[in-house]
This record gives structure tokens, C-alpha cells and sequence, in this order.
């Protein structure tokens, strides 16, 4: 999987789910926020857990419950993310995709964000746009 990261490339490597850059950003920021978390998502419909991994390089990626990829950065008083997921139909083809855009603060081995998620059709049309809250403890690499 690639991702776009300020002008660069980042990797994420799927069987030892660490990515890796030579970017670097502020060593507080980088070292509470990267790595893998279990995250709860409550949206409107219901509350899902998903697996999320930060890396130091600006990349965030869902490595558990779904798959999609896109970048987060530093903030005053936090940070900001956004990842594109890509939705399959029953038969496994593309059936749109959703953009997630969060706002969120780390507290410890904790975080929590407050955003929207919008979906689009296969052809790139907005369908709707729902508020979303995640909670996310730290886990084990």
C-alpha cells in the first residue's frame, strides 16, 4: 500500500504492519500518536472497532476492520487526520468510497477525535455526510 506523504512516499508493509519514511515531524507529537490503536467508531448507524496505525512519517492507515490510507498532522493542541476507505459490494467490487476527516487530542495511551465521514458513489458523487466520534486505546505492536 502507497500513500502520499508532503511530497514523498510512504510504505506500509501489510505483514509486519510498520510503515517507514525518512520524514520526520516534532518528537513529542510523533511518539504519542505512532502506532497501532484499537478505535471506536460511533456514527449514526452504529458503533464499529477498527484498527488504525499512525506512523512517524505523517501516514495513518486502517489495518483492521476495513482498509483505507491518508495522512495526519500536527496540530497545537492535537492533530488532525484524514484516510480514504474504499467500499466493496457484496461481490467484493468497487462501490464508492468514503473520506474521514477528524480532529482529535492524545491523552496517554488514549485518544479521541470528532469529525465527519463522506460517502461517494462509484462515480464520485457525495450521497451524504455523517458526524463521527472515535475513541482509540494504544496496543500492542
Amino acid at each position: 500500500m502507497v500513500s502520499r506523504c508532503r511530497g514523498a512516499t510512504a510504505r506500509f508493509d501489510p505483514a509486519s504492519r510498520r510503515c517507514g519514511h525518512s520524514h520526520r515531524m516534532a518528537t513529542s507529537t510523533v511518539s504519542a500518536l505512532t502506532g497501532p490503536w484499537l478505535a471506536r467508531v460511533a456514527r449514526p448507524s452504529g458503533t464499529v472497532e477498527i484498527g488504525l496505525r499512525f506512523c512517524p512519517d505523517g501516514s495513518v492507515f486502517i489495518v483492521a476492520g476495513g482498509h483505507g490510507a491518508g495522512a495526519w498532522t500536527r496540530r497545537r493542541t492535537g492533530f488532525t487526520y484524514h484516510i480514504r476507505e474504499p467500499m466493496l459490494d457484496d461481490q467484493g467490487g468497487f462501490a464508492g468510497h468514503v473520506i474521514i476527516r477528524q480532529a482529535g487530542t492524545v491523552d496517554g495511551d488514549a485518544f479521541t477525535s470528532r469529525g465527519e465521514s463522506s460517502v461517494y458513489d462509484t462515480h464520485g458523487s457525495l450521497l451524504r455526510t455523517v458526524a463521527i466520534r472515535i475513541t482509540a486505546v494504544r496496543r500492542d505492536a
